[in-house]
């Protein structure tokens, strides 16, 4: 049986995406030289725990939507 998908989307703003991309560049410099380690400063951990914050809670209230849409759909097969 195929794994269940669901597609959750969020909106960002532009300087959201910027620091998406500034944190993502940091990430291919360490890759490059093979660093084992990235660190990253308090501003970029406090920005994507707001962003994985509103993912989670986007998700969640996705989920709960699908399960009750699920759950419907069951009892009007019964």
């Amino acid at each position: 049986m195929k794994d269940l998908e669901m597609a959750v989307t969020i909106k960002i703003n532009s300087g959201e995406f910027q620091n998406i991309c500034e944190i993502l560049n940091e990430i291919k410099e360490t890759n490059d030289k093979s660093e084992d380690d990235f660190i990253l400063n308090l501003n970029q951990k406090i920005f994507l725990w707001k962003m994985f914050y509103r993912l989670k809670k986007s998700t969640k209230q996705k989920a709960q939507k699908l399960e009750a849409i699920g759950s419907e759909f069951i009892s009007s097969l019964r």
